[in-house]
């Protein structure tokens, strides 16, 4: 029963820790979308530093897991309550 429950609490620990990872690939080694125009707030890095993307504006959601609910665009942070938080002036 002992390595039963050992094989299984591995298993779940494997699943889960394949789970809340996150790949970028390198930058440079894929095209990124033409940088967009427009921006309110200006433009950011994505999540994974390498391409251009729109800031999230004022009260806007951001942050969460490696920022995947965006990043705050130019004046603004991101006033987190846990993961995610809103976009605030700074």
């Amino acid at each position: 029963m002992g390595f039963k429950f050992c094989l299984i609490a591995f298993i779940l620990t494997a699943i889960f820790v394949n789970v809340m990872t996150l790949r970028c690939r390198v930058c440079g080694t894929y095209e990124c979308r033409p940088p967009p125009r427009n921006c309110p707030v200006g433009t950011v890095t994505d999540i994974c530093n390498c391409c251009l993307v729109c800031g999230k504006a004022e009260n806007e959601i951001c942050g969460g897991d490696w920022d995947l609910r965006g990043k705050c665009g130019y004046g603004l942070r991101c006033v987190k309550r846990r993961k995610t938080g809103v976009c605030k002036k700074e």
